[in-house]
């Protein structure tokens, strides 16, 4: 990824790039290598979604980078196999010590973007797909508040690792 002002720039350094390449007997891939205007559209790189948004007090738009729609997709299926109907006969802390790790190193690699939101909806997804174990596995439905109630309070004291460390406290609250 080579940033630079002016599209003419970006197509002199993008030449200068094939020249380097050529004298070291490599090539670039044509499908994977674009010069991208970055104040009218985004693009993806390693995992991250790069795109300008918003307008400061001076004006312009500012750059930021977010977990992309793949990445996001990605761990959500990985989400999505560890929490799913087949493993119903593990136990939910069996669930939570495999999830751990998925959330630490995704949480690692992804925090030095703007990733707050995206953060705080998988934790959302995750606490969702764990409940959902518990209410369908027991399929009290007329006793929904107070199955609710003892699956809040195991979430709170299961050491479940989150995406969003602030996100901690509103999942800690039993009502």
């Amino acid at each position: 990824m080579i940033v630079c002002r002016t599209r003419k720039d970006a197509e002199f350094a993008y030449e200068h790039l094939k020249r380097i390449m050529t004298k070291l007997k490599l090539t670039l891939n044509p499908q994977k290598t674009k010069i991208v205007d970055m104040n009218k559209e985004s693009f993806d790189f390693l995992g991250f979604c790069y795109q300008k948004f918003g307008k400061t007090k001076c004006g312009r738009k500012l750059p930021y980078m977010m977990p992309s729609k793949k990445a996001i997709k990605k761990v959500k299926d990985a989400i999505r196999v560890i929490t799913c109907k087949k493993s119903t006969y593990e136990g939910l802390e069996r669930k939570v010590e495999k999830l751990n790790p998925l959330i630490r190193g995704w949480r690692n690699y992804f925090q030095h973007g703007n990733s707050t939101k995206r953060f705080k909806q998988l934790d959302e997804y995750v606490w969702m797909k764990l409940w959902r174990r518990v209410y369908y596995r027991r399929k009290q439905k007329k006793y929904r508040e107070h199955v609710l109630y003892g699956f809040r309070k195991w979430y709170a004291n299961s050491g479940i690792e989150y995406f969003y460390y602030p996100n901690k406290k509103r999942y800690e609250t039993v009502l």
